[in-house]
């Protein structure tokens, strides 16, 4: 998506390299494409390793199951809180498709 708004070229189809956030990679939708045009004030970007640790945070100290395409947002705010501090924040959460496997390995390294 970031590179799809800086280029203003709709890449339905991109190059990624492996993610936790698999619905993240690969390409975006065109609806999400047009929208974000109208609707994104700034893309922040996230390392894996603070979206994996949002994951766990989200896991252990609010008793929700998130994916990780998911917890970026929560990633955005652990990671660059000195820039969002101070404002409101809408999320929007959903965790029915992380895997197990991931789960399990994330809830153990953090």
């Amino acid at each position: 998506m970031i590179n799809s708004y800086r280029e203003n070229y709709f890449y339905e189809e991109y190059p990624s390299e492996e993610s936790i956030c698999d619905a993240l990679i690969g390409g975006i939708g065109k609806l999400s494409y047009k929208m974000a045009k109208d609707y994104v004030d700034e893309f922040i970007i996230v390392s894996e390793e603070s979206i994996a640790k949002a994951v766990s945070f989200m896991a252990k100290e609010e008793k929700y199951i998130v994916e990780a395409a998911s917890s970026t947002t929560i990633a955005a705010i652990m990671e660059h809180k000195e820039k969002i501090g101070g404002q409101n924040i809408a999320l929007v959460l959903s965790g029915g498709n992380i895997d197990g496997k991931l789960l399990t390995s994330i809830l153990t390294k953090y």
